[in-house]
């Protein structure tokens, strides 16, 4: 510090302190909490805005800022990091090594594709299986050999939905019952 910077005083760091770690962002009360001013001296000085505008733009302010700003960044840091410990730690049980961890997670993901089994009787998913062989087969023959067994799913399927697919035609019983008959009729009327 300079020579010509005055040291805080208590209640200034205490108002900086609630400004930087308790989010009070009015510097109006920022500035009476550090000045130590009571609401009946708020109300009698006009000045106050110009008062608490020059304080907060003064050097030692600013560097105080600075300070606890850092301060604040550190303790987060810290934090976080301590809470990264903590969840490590509960991960681990205690005494436990992280072999033992990453044993643990294994044995999981094991039982997560023991619940995913894919039923390959399934059309869809025997037609993504399929698929998935084509793309990724290094061998042409297998990736043909799959292909031929998709064709030939897809015109099974379409003699399948042709011989299911019933065709119906309605006649009248007497052509004078037939809607185009008498439509027709009407027609040759209007004319």
């Amino acid at each position: 510090m300079s020579k010509d910077i005055q040291p805080l005083k208590p209640s200034e760091t205490a108002a900086l302190m609630l400004h930087v770690f308790g989010g009070e962002n009015d510097w109006k009360i920022i500035y009476c909490i550090a000045a130590g001013w009571t609401k009946k001296d708020v109300q009698t000085n006009p000045n106050i805005s110009s008062y608490y505008r020059r304080w907060k733009l003064s050097e030692k302010i600013q560097a105080e800022l600075r300070r606890l700003e850092l301060l604040k960044a550190h303790l987060l840091q810290e934090a976080r990091l301590e809470g990264f410990e903590d969840g490590k730690k509960s991960m681990l049980g205690e005494g436990k090594t992280e072999t033992e961890l990453q044993m643990r997670l294994d044995e999981g993901r094991k039982k997560e594709a023991a619940a995913a089994i894919i039923d390959y009787t399934d059309p869809v998913q025997q037609k993504r299986k399929l698929n998935e062989i084509i793309s990724n087969s290094e061998d042409d023959g297998d990736a043909l050999d799959a292909l031929k067994v998709i064709i030939q799913s897809q015109k099974n399927d379409t003699d399948a939905a042709k011989d299911k697919q019933v065709q119906r035609f309605y006649t009248p019983l007497q052509c004078r019952d037939c809607p185009l008959y008498q439509e027709a009729k009407e027609g040759m009327r209007k004319k």
